[in-house]
This record gives structure tokens, C-alpha cells and sequence, in this order.
């Protein structure tokens, strides 16, 4: 699991990183008052999911931005695609792409 861990958090890594080459065109709405939700953090969420479910498609999902997806595993992913959006939209780099693993609520892995 380490190093699908890896492999997926490096690929979301260089998919943000596309997304700050270009913030002045990039789109983000409030889901309250002082939270953002960037078209950065949906996509690079959905490439985590669509990663995960691949190589274990009974595992459960909980993201920041799509909520649960139940799977049938004691495993679930708990994922936060861009955890610092706002640094995020600021060009600066002190955000990063948070991603947890656990097995019957017990964290395995982060």
C-alpha cells in the first residue's frame, strides 16, 4: 500500500502543479464563508478516487469535495485533495494533497 500511496500522491502532486501554472483562468466557488473549492481540488480528487478504485475497487472513500463512497473492504481512504486551498490560490506553495488510509477506523497509513 506504501507504494501505491506514493505513486498516486506524487501524480496528484504534478496535477495541482498544472493547475498553478494557471490561477488567473481557474475557477473556485465558496462552499461557506471563509471555505474554497477550486476546479484543482475536484480534479485532483477524482484522479485519487478514479486511482484508488482501480487497484482496489471494494475499498471505501471519504473526500473532502464528493463526500462517501461506500465500498464492501475494512478499508477507507479519507482524502483532502488540496489541504491549503487558499495558499493554493495564492501561488504560494504551503498547501499539499493529503490522502489517509484505514482499516476498521484504525489510521494504517498518511
Amino acid at each position: 500500500m506504501q507504494d501505491f500511496l506514493s505513486k498516486i500522491i506524487l501524480e496528484a502532486g504534478k496535477l495541482s502543479l498544472t493547475y498553478r501554472d494557471r490561477l488567473d483562468n481557474i475557477t473556485f466557488e465558496h462552499k461557506s464563508e471563509k471555505d474554497i473549492v477550486t476546479e484543482a481540488d475536484k480534479a485532483v480528487e477524482l484522479f485519487i478516487i478514479k486511482s484508488i478504485h482501480e487497484v482496489f475497487p471494494d475499498h471505501s472513500i471519504l473526500g473532502e469535495e464528493t463526500g462517501v463512497h461506500l465500498g464492501s473492504s475494512d478499508y477507507r481512504w479519507i482524502i483532502d485533495p488540496i489541504d491549503g486551498t487558499i495558499s493554493f490560490l495564492y501561488g504560494q506553495p504551503f498547501y499539499s494533497i493529503s490522502i489517509a488510509l484505514e482499516k476498521n477506523g484504525i489510521l494504517q497509513q498518511g
